[in-house]
């Protein structure tokens, strides 16, 4: 069986079967009206593209981080459904090395974003046939999410998707 290569990781929390390794924050100061200014909470994972199993990372990855944040539940599900759509797609299409997937949130909204190295092109929400087994992900998306799209990149693609946190929240974490 051929090795896994170690992801990377920052944060303590640790996903099974994988060697994690720290990744160094990334966090630009934001503002907002009612709350003042604010670090967003983020953290990445880089995790093998050629993996199903990255799949099953990429969801507990961001469901952690959630809820140590303690993001809404609904929002929680939501994001949950939308890293394994976009983690889904990148290990099915595209022949990444490794996929990175990011889970942060500002003082309005959670946001997670999908970058692999595969040259897919712009994924687009289709209306799947009646008896076909895919191609509603995206659809899924695009009614979970506030905001979502792509951007190309020269070494691959990045997609990215927010949900808007409730007032009550917003600002509070």
């Amino acid at each position: 069986m051929k090795p896994t290569p170690p992801a990377r990781y920052d944060s303590t929390a640790q996903v099974p079967s994988l060697d994690l390794k720290p990744v160094p924050p990334q966090g630009l100061l934001t503002a907002h009206p009612e709350a003042g200014t604010c670090l967003p909470r983020r953290r990445r994972v880089a995790l093998p593209g050629a993996s199903r199993s990255s799949v099953a990372c990429a969801r507990a990855h961001a469901v952690d981080a959630l809820r140590e944040w303690q993001v809404d539940d609904d929002i929680v599900e939501a994001l949950r459904l939308i890293v394994s759509e976009f983690v889904t797609n990148a290990v099915v299409h595209t022949a990444s090395r490794t996929i990175e997937i990011t889970v942060s949130v500002t003082a309005t909204e959670a946001i997670v974003t999908v970058t692999d190295q595969g040259l897919f092109g712009t994924p687009i929400a289709r209306e799947a046939r009646p008896g076909e087994e895919h191609g509603r992900g995206l659809a899924l998306v695009d009614t979970l999410a506030t905001r979502w799209g792509s951007t190309p990149l020269a070494d691959g693609t990045q997609v990215e998707a927010a949900v808007t946190l409730p007032e009550q929240m917003a600002g509070a974490l």
